[in-house]
C-alpha cells in the first residue's frame, strides 16, 4: 500500500497501491500530469478493492494524490494517500513519494540494552495500575 520507488524491467519509477473498494475509477494525479485524473488511471484488482499503477520516471519528492470517482457521487474526490511516507505541511495536503532506504535508525543503544534484558514473558507483570476502576475490585 502507498507509493514505493521501484525498478520494473529496468525502468525506475513509482508503484502506487490504494484500497478504494467503492470506487468506479481511481487515478494518480500530481504536478507530473497537471493534476489531471484522465492521464494515469489505476488498474482495479477486482474484489480486493485494491487499485494499482506503476508510473515510470517519477522520483523521490514527487507530490501526488489519488483522484477517486465514487460509484455514488458525480464529482471526483482528491484524497491524500493514507499510507504515504511523507506529506506536505498544512495548509497544503499532497502526499510525497519518499525512499525509505536512506533513513538511519538511531536506537542502537536501546536495542543493545533490550537484548540484554530478561524476555518479557519471564518478567513479572503488574495488571493493577493507577485506575480507580481497578481499585474498586479487590
Amino acid at each position: 500500500m502507498g507509493a514505493h520507488l521501484r525498478t520494473v524491467q529496468g525502468i525506475a519509477g513509482v508503484h502506487f497501491v490504494v484500497w478504494a473498494p467503492n470506487a468506479a475509477r481511481v487515478s494518480v494525479v500530481g504536478d507530473f500530469n497537471e493534476w489531471d485524473g484522465r492521464r494515469h488511471p489505476m488498474t482495479n484488482r477486482g474484489s480486493t478493492g485494491l487499485w494499482e499503477l506503476f508510473i515510470p520516471e517519477l522520483t523521490d519528492g514527487t507530490l501526488y494524490k489519488y483522484e477517486i470517482r465514487s460509484r455514488h457521487l458525480d464529482a471526483p474526490l482528491l484524497k491524500a494517500d493514507p499510507y504515504a511516507v511523507a506529506s506536505e505541511l498544512r495548509p497544503k495536503t499532497a502526499s510525497i513519494v519518499r525512499a525509505l532506504s536512506p533513513y538511519r535508525w538511531k536506537d542502537q543503544s536501546w536495542m543493545t540494552a533490550r537484548a540484554q534484558q530478561e524476555p518479557a514473558r519471564h518478567a513479572p507483570l503488574n495488571l493493577r495500575g493507577p485506575s480507580r476502576l481497578l481499585d474498586a475490585y479487590p
